[in-house]
C-alpha cells in the first residue's frame, strides 16, 4: 500500500472516529433529566393515587389538580422515545460503515477504528 493510500485510510478513521464519538449520547445529561422527570413522577403519581382513592372525581379533574404529575409524564414518553434514537444512532451508523468496508477488506470496531481483513477469507 503506497504512503497516499495509508494517509486516506487514516484520515478516514479519524473522521469514521470523530463521528461516532459526537453521537454518543451524553450519560450525566441525560440521566440528570431523566431523574429529575422520575422523581416529580413518582412523587406526582403519589398525590394523583391518594386523591384518586379519596374523591370520585374525574380522572381528568385530578390531573389537572396534579400538574407536575401530569407534566412529568407528557415529558417521559418523548424523553425515553428520543433517548432510544439518540442511543440506536450509533450502532447504526457503525452496521452501515462495517458493510461498506467489507468490500475493501476492512472493517471497524465499535469506536471506530479500522481493521484490515485477511485476504485469504
Amino acid at each position: 500500500m503506497d504512503p497516499a493510500q495509508q494517509e486516506d485510510l487514516a484520515a478516514f478513521e479519524h473522521r469514521l472516529m470523530e463521528i461516532i464519538s459526537f453521537n454518543k449520547p451524553k450519560k450525566s445529561e441525560s440521566c440528570l433529566l431523566l431523574g429529575g422527570i422520575l422523581a416529580c413522577a413518582a412523587v406526582g403519581a403519589c398525590h394523583f393515587f391518594k386523591d384518586a382513592e379519596e374523591s370520585k372525581h374525574l380522572v381528568v379533574r385530578i390531573l389537572c389538580s396534579q400538574g407536575a404529575f401530569a407534566l412529568s409524564m407528557a415529558s417521559l414518553i418523548p424523553l425515553l422515545y428520543f433517548g432510544f434514537k439518540i442511543a440506536t444512532a450509533k450502532t447504526e451508523i457503525v452496521r452501515g460503515t462495517r458493510e461498506v468496508l467489507k468490500q475493501f477488506r476492512l472493517d471497524c470496531d465499535d469506536d471506530g477504528r479500522l481493521i484490515h481483513l485477511s485476504s485469504h477469507e
